[in-house]
């Protein structure tokens, strides 16, 4: 379920509204189909907010953490992370606190390969089953073979339809 926060720009008088953003609601833990739909279209709109548009891009921002404006207090934080085989990792992971990374994106480009990582309630077509946690979310990865930006960003595009 979402709920509608009303955004003020504060320059304006406060009767005037800016924008309509979606936001949700501090739940049990288990993030649902919706929700994975509105923390992707996030993601994408900070990507685009934060021009990454290549391997590059992201890369320049290693070490960073990007507060979001949730109730729940998520965040976006950029680092390279060793890979199962030891070799560097660009990450990119959307981060719920006490919940844990319910979408992230990790670019290897040693073996020149990507994997878009989800957890969720159900499973997404094309993905495999990695673990479940505590809440019933299904941990779930998709392999891309390449670290094309644009592959991976289709990739999130479709988590939104």
């Amino acid at each position: 379920m979402l709920f509608l926060r009303i955004i003020i720009n504060k320059k304006m008088n406060k009767n005037k509204l800016l924008m309509i953003a979606p936001i949700r609601p501090l739940y049990n833990g288990q993030i649902s189909k919706s929700d994975l739909r509105d923390i992707a279209k996030q993601f994408l709109e900070f990507i685009d907010k934060e021009k990454i548009y290549s391997l590059e891009d992201l890369n320049q921002k290693d070490g960073e953490r990007f507060d979001l404006d949730t109730i729940t207090g998520d965040f976006i934080e950029i680092e390279l992370r060793p890979s199962k085989s030891k070799t560097p990792a660009s990450t990119i992971s959307y981060i719920i606190p006490k919940i844990g990374i319910p979408l992230e994106v990790r670019m290897n480009a040693s073996e020149n390969y990507s994997v878009v990582i989800v957890k969720n309630s159900a499973m997404f077509e094309g993905y495999l089953k990695l673990a479940s946690d505590k809440y019933g979310n299904i941990i779930q990865d998709k392999f891309i073979e390449t670290i094309e930006f644009a592959l991976v960003r289709k990739e999130l595009e479709a988590l939104i339809k």
